[in-house]
């Protein structure tokens, strides 16, 4: 169970606070506080925590703000409460419409949000990327985590039908990169791979004879991309490769779990 500061930290301070996008609605920490805590059930946190945005003037403008409370819970908190958070995920995904513009079967904006706090770093360089050669180890070491926690958290989301593969597809086609963090970002393929590797390569249609080996944003990845990727993990994984042991090992976890 998270501690009363996680939840603090992420209220809004203030009315105006709220209505800026600056945090999220007590009433919506509470009911996740209470749900982690086995005070409630996940139906009842399910229409507890989305009752402060039904109550708004404009709904679907706020839902923002709960999935932000979510997403940071998925990255930030224990395995277990991770699943639960994915497990409230779901019963929100089968609560009624209220509002034709509200269709909670939707997750409306959920992907956007996450997108935004998790995925920018698939659509270029993070900033750390451009000292990556002089990065203390321990930096280092915090930034496996949190890859390896947004990874972790994006597999078990794919398992349990919360997004599709192509979120899957994106992260491992970074292997076809030149991108200076990849040493980094193997942990987060890693995670992925090790959690719904199975799933993932099931996904993968038979390529037909006219099919790119390079994968493309929006296209299903065929067995001709997944070989090509399983080939960069070979490559990435012996001696002379150009990374660090430690990515290296993860490298051959990753082709283990292919």
């Amino acid at each position: 169970m998270p501690s009363q500061a996680w939840f603090d930290e992420r209220i809004a301070s203030t009315p105006s606070a709220l209505a800026a996008g600056d945090g999220c609605h007590p009433d919506e920490a509470e009911a996740l506080a209470q749900y982690l805590s086995g005070s409630i059930t996940t139906d009842e946190a399910a229409i507890n925590i989305t009752a402060p945005i039904l109550a708004e003037a404009d709904p679907p403008q706020e839902c923002y703000r709960l999935w932000g409370l979510l997403c940071d819970a998925l990255v930030e908190l224990s395995e277990e409460e991770c699943q639960k958070t994915i497990d409230l995920l779901l019963a929100i995904r089968n609560l009624p419409s209220s509002f034709t513009a509200l269709v909670w079967s939707q997750l409306p904006g959920f992907a956007s949000m996450w997108d935004t706090l998790h995925r920018l770093h698939l659509q270029g360089r993070d900033g750390w990327e451009a000292e990556v050669e002089t990065l203390a180890e321990s930096r280092r070491s915090k930034l496996r985590e949190h890859f390896t926690a947004i990874g972790s958290a994006e597999a078990k989301l794919f398992i349990n039908g919360l997004v599709g593969a192509e979120w899957g597809f994106k992260v491992l086609d970074m292997l076809s990169s030149k991108r200076p963090g990849l040493d980094i970002f193997l942990s987060e393929i890693h995670a992925w791979l090790k959690i719904a590797g199975e799933k993932l390569r099931a996904a993968a249609k038979v390529e037909d004879k006219d099919c790119n080996t390079g994968w493309q944003v929006g296209e299903v990845a065929t067995t001709k991309h997944w070989a090509s990727w399983k080939e960069d993990l070979s490559r990435l994984g012996r001696e002379g490769s150009g990374i660090s042991d430690e990515g290296r090992r993860l490298a051959v976890g990753c082709y283990d779990c292919m």
